[in-house]
């Protein structure tokens, strides 16, 4: 199944999944390792490994995502995989810090043709409607799924919803 996904990503196809490992090395090993075998040079159609953890906040289990890592390159003549860690989650705030600039939304923003206030603008706008969802404890995929789906519909109604809090 994993390779068959690599080469579907590898001819242009959007592709999304889970494994579990530590950290990004460990997923890399486990790809690249029985029964998986992915070839080090298709790892570079990953575009980000988040990491995601078990902990504790104020006595009780919770799960975090410890960080955002993006896979930047492969380099041929070394085998090494270039990654670069855009988040990272502050145990002590329990809160994320902005590591360095994104290379995929540079990415993505060339390919929209918008500039980084327009980008910065709507991550803003969609945080706030994020904010909104954890404040109204939205819990169920399904409903958070149906207010995703209604922001890609009518983005503006639903951002003014989320500011007013309704």
């Amino acid at each position: 199944e994993a390779y068959t996904l690599f080469q579907a990503m590898a001819t242009g196809h959007l592709g999304m999944s889970t494994i579990h490992g530590e950290s990004v090395e460990a997923v890399i090993q486990r790809l690249e390792s029985e029964p998986m075998n992915i070839p080090r040079s298709l790892l570079s159609m990953i575009d980000v490994v988040v990491i995601q953890v078990r902990t504790e906040i104020n006595g009780k289990p919770a799960r975090r995502t410890e960080r955002v890592t993006e896979m930047l390159s492969f380099q041929p003549e070394t085998k090494e995989l270039l990654t670069k860690d855009v988040f990272r989650r502050n145990p002590r705030s329990d809160s994320f810090q902005y590591m360095a600039k994104s290379h995929i939304l540079n990415r993505i923003m060339e390919k929209a043709g918008r500039t980084e206030k327009q980008v910065e603008k709507e991550l803003q706008r969609r945080q706030t409607v994020l904010d909104w969802i954890v404040r109204q404890k939205v819990r169920r995929y399904t409903e958070v799924a149906k207010i995703i789906r209604e922001y890609y519909a009518n983005p503006d109604r639903v951002f003014r919803r989320a500011r007013m809090g309704r």
